[in-house]
This record gives structure tokens, C-alpha cells and sequence, in this order.
């Protein structure tokens, strides 16, 4: 007797998805070996099988090696120009995707036909993308077109990958697209030399995308022409950031990224046409489908895009012959369907916000309308969805973005009804003014009016007090028995599970457990020398769970535009590693490339405890700290030599320079406020770690003449500048090993004779530039270290 399976989609997409997330924790040849062993099993099983016995086990072995495969097959793929990279040079190839405009640079994936360095030519067809900035101060850059052929000279360079742990991995992100290398290049870099040939429907629907931004820039126009494109053309970057972050803020980014909410009104647009028009239910469904088909091409088919296509072209389907729709088990083929030709999107946050919010929704929408009842109709329908989604996705939102909005319910209440009535008649104006171009004078000035009501009123939702709040990224096991609890409690309960709240219970009893658990096993010192550029920033956690912060790092040659070292790296790494309060802050001194970020760490960050010595020149991030502690009640502790400092349990923090106020020479101040950095001495147990700031040699030689032991990690002075790390004061201190904090910079930051110094000792040198992140942990007697790049 073969076991009938009610829904055989979500067993067999389970399963695959199972896989997926076994190979990329599995290298090529152990994977092999976990094939073989599966096929084995799955063999034996199938054999084996009995009158009584089912054949699902072997069934669902299968998917799962398919998703093995799947996924072995699309990141084990080699970089095929990884001889030329870090090389200067020539490019040749056409550009074959829609180039994207923002306020710094131009962007474009180009494929290549040939690539040339130190006179070694290869024909090669690979993506690059190419950043583009504008020369000096000119204001007018030159801009190419899809399908333009085009040469281009500059440095080649693999995309970056995590830099500091649990951080944002852009080569990754990079690779899903099939993007193996990136080049920056200076605008008079590059130049067309053609036009080449494309497939008829890309340039089609290249063609008609061009038409309809036209259209958008023409009849509305403004910021108000960005949030159309945005919300119709996922066309994101074209929208300010700060308008950006305020949807973000009140839990409505979902109207800017095009999904399920998009693609249900424009299908229920083409159902009202396919109607008027008179159509049969099979010419109907074709005409809905091709249509959406061609917009989910023309908007670049992103995961969420295609969920929604997929989903919106079954539940037709079941309408056009009949049947009523399973909505669980077409979620589940649709995410096969994707997972099929892509599957590395089951890690993208997009695709797991769509897919968590359709589930929240059809779990619980249902219930929650019974529950409304006593509100009007459209409102208890809008409450009850909002609501579901909600369950679907606020944890992946704390997750991969630290914040949980207060205001999402009200605000998607009253401002989700507005963004469809602007996607319906942005989709109208998209398809009448190609048909008839005069519609646009009419139906323009109603979409750009709509879409200042509807940045405006998400303003005024921001503008509420504790409209959202910072939160730590849930464990993932905490994220699994989240989501097992919303299925146990939903209607869709495994006919097996009697009672829910029992079992949610003993759920919620376990995650206490383990959290009371793990700090009696995972009970390391750990020092992490973050990657903030240009910049230092340490971050230690104690035996006893306590954490501190040295430093936090500044704006830098590595980063342009909008771009915060402490909003966009040092409270992103805290929050998604679990710190959501610091029981020290220490700043070594007052320049901004080791305080620019603590200013978005103490607004985000519940800090007891801010260390410093006092600057000799107040800068204005300086001032900027001062008057956040003074704000958030934090206990100002002035530092001088001799104060020891304790954290927790057993880690203390012993000041050796500079001397309390009036007792210090102060010719070593003389030569400005790098001398003035704080020279603090981490100790635990039998190990030591020392950090120093920015002072220079004429500090390391009066600490030299009255240091007296050994260390065992050295954060190198100033970067490795060549003014500190004197032979003397390596020779005192006896370092195993040292890190230099460091990134792109315009000083030669580390110098060649430094590192000469250190080598000659012995000493093992890590550094920011190169190794990321250097993670270094210290249990029982012994150090272990380890670093988040490979590019060494």
C-alpha cells in the first residue's frame, strides 16, 4: 500500500530545500560521498520495500539530492578571470543588463567577449560589473544603453566577501547573479564602440521598460517619479535614501520592493480587463498570464516577482478549469519552480520575506477576519492580513535587520489601501500612455499628488515616538521553534498535535534552557578586531557574557556617499552577534577615525559605561558623544595610569598611559592628540592584550623604561605607521601576535619597515586589509585566531 500525501508539494519542496541547505555546508568531495551514501539508502529502501511499507522515503531522498546537486552545481563554479585579478585591464563586451543611475556612479553588468593584461589576451564570456564615477567635479556623466558594445581599462578586482562576522558577503550576493568580478573606473575609463546584436524579446522588453520610464519622468516626475519606478520598475535606487529608511521605520518597505501586494492588484487589473473584454475563461488566463509574464521580464524577474507570477499563474489556472485552489501546496511549487533554476535565492532576504508573509497570510488570515468582525469590512480584511503577514516575517525582518516597527499595523492599514490605488494607476498609466501618449496629461498630476500623500503620510507615522526599535537577530534556533510554534497554532496543524499550547510550551521551556546553558559552554574571552577601514574598533566579549568597545571606527576612503562606519558596520555586527547592550565604550582618542562610529553606537545601544581621556582639541563628533552620555544618564569614567578597571567576573582592564591630568609630561602632548590615546591593558587569567590607540614613538619609549612583561597580542599604534612599533618597545612587549588595523588610505598605512620589525621578531601579522575581521579567542591556556577573508 503506497501512503497518499494530501499535499505532495510541500514534502517533495521541503526535502529539496533540506538539500540545498546541505550542500552549501558540504565541500565538493564530502558531498560526493553523502551522494552516494544517499543513493545507497534510498536503493536499499526502495527494495526493501513492503506491502504495507510506502515509497515516499525514497521519493523525498531524492529531492533532497537533487537539491544537493542544484546547489553544487551553482556555487562551486570557478571564477574564470581569477588569473587577471589585481591587474590593470582591458575589457571588451556588451552590456547586458539595464544600467542603474544613482547619485555617485553609474553601474553596468557587462559581458565580456575578451579581456587583455601584460599583453596576455583571453576570449572569455563572463559578467563584470563596472562602477563608473564621474571625473574631478563634472556633473555630467556620460551614460550607455543596454546591448551597447564597450572597452573599458581599469584594475579587476573580486568583489568583497564577509568582512567581519555575521556581516553582509557582496561577493556572494554577486555570485547569484552570475557576477564574478567588479571594476571601478573613472568615467573618461570606458567608451562605446557599438552597438551589438540582442534577442529579439530582451530587446523588446529592454525596449518597452526604456518606454515606460520615459513615461514616468515625463507625467510625474520628481521624487514622486522615483517612488513610482520604485514601487512599479523595482527601481529602488532611483528613491532618496532617507524617504527609503522612513518605509523602513514604519514596517512598509514591502510597497517599495515589488511582490505579492504589486502582482495581486495587477492581476486583479487584468481580471477586470480580461471581463470587459468578454473573454473565455481559457483566453483569459492566457491573456492574464502573458501579461504578467512579461512584467515579471521587464522588472527583472526578482525572486519575490517570481513568487507572485508563479503563484498568481496557478490559482488562474485552478480558476480557469474549475478547481479550487490549494493555496499551501502552490506556495510550495512555486518555491520549487524558483528554487529549480535558482537555487541560491533560498538565502536571499527577499525571497524569504515573500514566502514568509504569504504563509503568515494564509495561516492565519482566515481567523483573524472571524475575529474582526465587529470592524467594517475592508478594514477587518486589512487589519487581519496585515496581521498575518506580520507572523510571517517579523522575525527574518530582526534578523537581517535589527528593527521591529510599533507603528507597521496602523501604518499599513491606513497607507497599504493608498499604494495599491498608486500601483493601479501607475500600471494604467504605464499601459495608456504607450497606447495613447495625451493620457498622460490627465492621469500624471493624480499619480504625483498620490504619491506625496503617501510619502507624506508615512513621514508623519515616522515622526511618532518609538515608532520602531533596535532589536538582536534571533538565533536561528529560536527562528525554528518560532515557526514550528505559528504551525502547531494555526488551522493547519499536523493532524497529530492535540495540544498545541503543550508542545509550544516545552518549546518556549527549551529556548530558556539553552539560553541559561550556553554561556556555561561557550564561555571563551573574545577579542574581535573588526574591519571598519581606515579605522580601529574592538569588540570583547567576557567569560561572563559582559561587552565592551574600544573605539568604533570613522568615514573613510573605503566608503562614499551616504555610507556610516557605525550605522552601516559597527551596530549592524553587534546586533546580529547578539550585543544589544555594552557595559563599556572606551574611546582611545578623540579622532574621528576611531569615534566617527560611536555616535550611531550609543543612539542605538544601551551603553553603561563610556571611558575616555580627555582630548586636547574638542572635534565636533566629540562634542556630538559628550552630549549622548550626558542624554542617556551613561557613567563617564575619566581613565589615567594606574586605574583598573574591572568587567564581569575575572577581565579587567588596567590604564597605563597617559598620566592623570597635571602629572603627565606634556611634551609628549605636543605633537597633538594622537599622544594622548588611552594605552589599556586587557587581562585575564594569564593572558594579556594590549591596545594603543594612535600614540606614536615618543610614548612607546617612556612606557619602554618601565614595562616589565610579556604580552600576548599587540593592536599595532597608529595603523602601522612608521612613527610607532620602534624596536625598543617590540623588544619590551614580546608580542605573539599583532594586528594592524587598517584599510585604503592615502599615508602607506601599514609601512613596509613596520612589518620588517614585527616579522624579524617572529611575530604573526594580521590585518584588517587583508585577513577582515580578526577574531581571536582565548579557553583554558591557549589562544585560538582566526580571520573572516581569504584573500591571504
Amino acid at each position: 500500500m503506497t501512503v497518499w500525501v494530501k499535499r505532495p508539494a510541500i514534502w517533495l519542496t521541503s526535502a529539496y530545500i533540506v538539500g540545498i541547505v546541505v550542500g552549501t555546508r558540504l565541500g565538493k568531495e564530502f558531498a560526493l560521498v553523502v551522494i552516494v551514501v544517499a543513493v545507497l539508502v534510498a536503493a536499499i529502501a526502495w527494495v526493501r520495500k513492503r506491502k504495507n511499507d510506502t515509497g515516499l522515503i525514497p521519493l523525498l531522498v531524492l529531492f533532497g539530492l537533487l537539491g544537493i546537486l542544484a546547489v553544487l552545481a551553482k556555487q562551486n563554479i570557478l571564477n574564470p578571470l581569477r588569473d587577471f585579478t589585481g591587474k590593470i585591464v582591458e575589457i571588451r563586451g556588451q552590456i547586458v543588463e539595464s544600467p542603474r543611475y544613482d547619485e555617485q556612479r553609474n553601474i553596468y553588468v557587462v559581458e565580456t567577449f575578451s579581456v587583455v593584461a601584460d599583453g596576455d589576451r583571453r576570449d572569455v564570456k563572463t559578467k563584470v560589473q563596472v562602477n563608473v564615477y564621474p571625473e574631478g567635479q563634472q556633473k555630467e556623466r556620460p551614460s550607455y544603453s543596454y546591448g551597447d558594445i564597450v572597452e573599458i581599462r581599469g584594475r579587476l578586482e573580486e568583489p568583497p566577501g564577509q568582512r567581519n562576522p555575521k556581516g553582509f558577503d557582496y561577493r556572494t550576493y554577486l555570485q547569484r547573479r552570475g557576477i564574478y568580478n567588479i571594476m571601478s573606473v573613472k568615467s573618461y575609463n570606458i567608451k562605446k564602440t557599438g552597438v551589438g546584436n540582442t534577442p529579439y524579446v530582451q530587446s523588446f522588453i529592454y525596449g518597452l521598460k526604456n518606454r515606460t520610464e520615459v513615461v514616468f519622468d515625463r507625467y510625474v516626475g520628481g521624487d514622486e517619479g522615483a517612488l513610482v519606478k520604485t514601487m512599479l520598475l523595482g527601481q529602488k535606487w532611483l528613491l532618496p535614501s532617507e524617504i527609503q529608511q522612513d518605509f523602513q521605520v514604519t514596517g512598509l518597505s514591502h510597497v517599495l520592493a515589488i511582490s505579492g501586494l504589486h502582482v495581486g492588484f495587477i492581476a486583479a487589473a487584468l481580471s477586470s480587463i480580461a471581463g470587459l473584454l468578454c473573454l473565455t475563461k481559457r483566453q483569459a488566463f492566457i491573456f492574464q498570464v502573458c501579461l504578467l509574464c512579461l512584467y515579471c521580464a521587464m522588472v527583472g524577474a526578482a525572486p519575490s516577482v517570481v513568487r507572485a507570477v508563479v503563484m498568481a499563474v496557478l490559482l488562474l489556472g485552478a480558476k480557469a478549469v474549475g478547481r479550487e485552489p490549494d493555496m499551501f501546496n502552490n506556495l510550495f511549487l512555486a518555491a520549487f519552480l524558483i528554487l529549480l533554476f535558482r537555487p541560491l535565492d533560498l538565502f536571499d532576504v527577499g525571497f524569504q520575506l515573500s514566502f514568509g508573509a504569504v504563509v503568515g497570510i494564509i495561516l492565519f488570515a482566515e481567523r483573524f477576519k472571524k475575529w474582526l468582525r465587529f470592524l467594517p469590512g475592508w478594514m477587518g480584511a486589512g487589519v487581519a492580513v496585515t496581521l498575518s503577514a506580520q507572523i510571517g516575517v517579523w522575525p527574518i525582518i530582526a534578523y537581517y535587520f535589527n528593527n521591529f516597527s510599533i507603528v507597521a499595523l496602523i501604518a499599513n492599514l491606513f497607507l497599504v489601501p493608498l499604494s495599491g490605488i498608486i500601483i493601479l494607476i501607475g500600471f494604467a498609466l504605464m499601459v495608456g500612455a504607450l497606447l495613447v501618449p495625451g493620457i498622460g496629461v490627465f492621469v500624471g498630476p493624480v499619480l504625483k499628488f498620490l504619491c506625496f500623500l503617501l510619502v507624506k503620510g508615512n513621514e508623519i507615522f515616522t515622526a511618532i515616538p518609538w515608532a520602531f526599535i533596535r532589536v538582536v537577530s534571533p538565533s536561528l534556533l529560536f527562528m525554528m521553534c518560532y515557526y514550528l510554534a505559528v504551525w502547531f497554532l494555526s488551522p493547519e496543524k499536523p493532524g497529530w498535535m492535540k495540544q498545541p499550547l503543550l508542545w509550544c510550551g516545552a518549546m518556549a521551556i527549551m529556548l530558556l534552557l539553552v539560553g541559561m546553558l550556553t554561556p556555561l559552554v561557550d564561555n571563551d574571552l573574545e577579542v574581535v578586531f573588526l574591519d571598519v577601514g581606515q579605522g580601529d574598533c574592538i569588540y570583547i566579549r567576557t567569560p561572563d557574557e559582559k561587552h565592551i568597545l574600544i573605539d568604533g571606527g570613522g568615514k573613510s576612503e573605503d566608503y562614499t556617499g551616504t555610507f556610516d562606519v557605525g550605522e552601516d558596520i559597527v551596530v549592524p555586527f553587534l546586533l546580529k552577534n547578539g550585543v544589544g547592550d555594552l557595559d563599556l565604550v572606551v574611546m582611545s582618542h578623540a579622532h574621528d577615525d576611531h569615534i566617527g562610529g560611536l555616535i550611531a553606537v550609543l543612539e542605538n545601544i544601551s551603553v553603561k559605561a563610556f571611558m575616555e581621556y580627555p582630548p586636547g582639541e574638542k572635534s565636533d563628533n566629540y562634542i556630538r558623544l559628550k552630549e549622548l552620555v550626558r542624554e542617556k544618564g551613561i557613567k563617564n569614567v575619566y581613565a589615567y595610569s594606574g586605574l583598573s578597571y574591572k568587567v564581569g567576573k575575572d577581565v579587567r582592564l588596567d590604564v597605563v598611559y597617559p598620566d592623570a591630568e597635571g602629572k603627565q609630561p606634556e611634551a609628549l602632548f605636543e605633537r597633538g592628540d594622537n599622544n594622548r590615546s588611552l594605552v589599556v591593558l586587557l587581562r585575564y587569567r594569564d593572558a594579556a592584550v594590549l591596545f594603543t590607540g594612535d600614540i606614536e614613538a615618543d610614548v612607546e619609549k617612556y612606557l619602554t623604561m618601565k614595562w616589565n612583561m610579556p604580552i600576548d597580542i599587540l593592536k599595532v599604534a597608529h595603523h602601522g605607521s612608521n612613527t610607532s612599533s620602534t624596536h625598543e618597545w617590540l623588544e619590551v612587549l614580546k608580542p605573539k601576535l599583532a594586528v594592524i588595523q587598517v584599510g585604503k588610505n592615502a599615508f602607506g598605512h601599514p609601512h613596509p619597515d613596520v612589518i620588517q620589525r614585527l616579522e624579524d621578531r617572529g611575530i604573526r601579522v594580521l590585518r584588517n586589509d587583508f585577513h577582515g575581521a580578526v577574531i581571536a579567542s582565548y579557553k583554558g591556556t591557549k589562544w585560538r585566531v582566526r580571520w573572516m577573508a581569504n584573500e591571504w
